[in-house]
This record gives structure tokens, C-alpha cells and sequence, in this order.
């Protein structure tokens, strides 16, 4: 049985191929998505970049739970969703490269 990842990722990449049967209009849609889940982490780290990092800071326990409670997780989420999405430009090649590969020997075994 998969795991709730496993499922995630079937369903990201079918819904992917379905919504873009095309290989060229996936992969441009993918790039767009690639670049807005970079701008993304660019964003959090700036964020981050901003924040008081010195203990004596008197904002620093603040920011400590801030980041804990609220900010980590985001943005973990963020650098997760761009490897995923990395991941996902990976196979739908390769799927796109199966699936022509099996039409072209389906066309050589009906030439014969």
C-alpha cells in the first residue's frame, strides 16, 4: 500500500499529463510553476535574511517563536513543493519519451 506521499505524487503527476497531454505545453506549464516555487524560497529566505539572529536582540525569543511556530514549515513546504515539481519534470519526460517510443514500435509492427 502507498504511503500519503506516494498518492500525493500519483495524483500531481496524472493530474499534470491529463490537464497537458502535450509534452511541450506540460513542460512550459512546469517552468512557469518551477520559477513561481523559486521566487518563492527566494522570498522566504529574505524573509529570514531580515530577521535578528543576535541573542541579545531584545526582539530575539520573539523571533525564535515566530520562526517556529509560524515561518519553519512554510517554508519547508516551499523548498518540498520545488523538488517535487522537479521531480515531476523528470518523469513526465521519460513518460513522454515511453510513450512515443511504444507508438513508434506499434507503427514499425504495423509496417511489416
Amino acid at each position: 500500500m502507498k504511503g500519503s506521499w506516494q498518492v500525493t505524487e500519483e495524483v500531481n503527476h496524472q493530474a499534470l499529463t491529463r490537464a497537458f497531454p502535450e509534452q511541450n505545453e506540460c513542460l512550459e506549464f512546469i517552468q512557469k510553476l518551477k520559477k513561481y516555487f523559486f521566487i518563492k524560497n527566494e522570498i522566504y529566505s529574505e524573509i529570514e535574511s531580515k530577521l535578528p539572529k543576535n541573542r541579545k536582540h531584545k526582539l530575539y525569543p520573539e523571533v525564535q517563536n515566530f520562526k517556529k511556530d509560524k515561518f519553519n514549515w512554510p517554508k519547508k513546504g516551499a523548498v518540498i513543493d520545488y523538488q517535487k515539481l522537479c521531480k515531476s519534470e523528470e518523469e513526465i519526460i521519460e513518460e513522454f519519451q515511453d510513450v512515443s517510443e511504444t507508438e513508434s514500435d506499434s507503427e514499425e509492427s504495423d509496417d511489416e
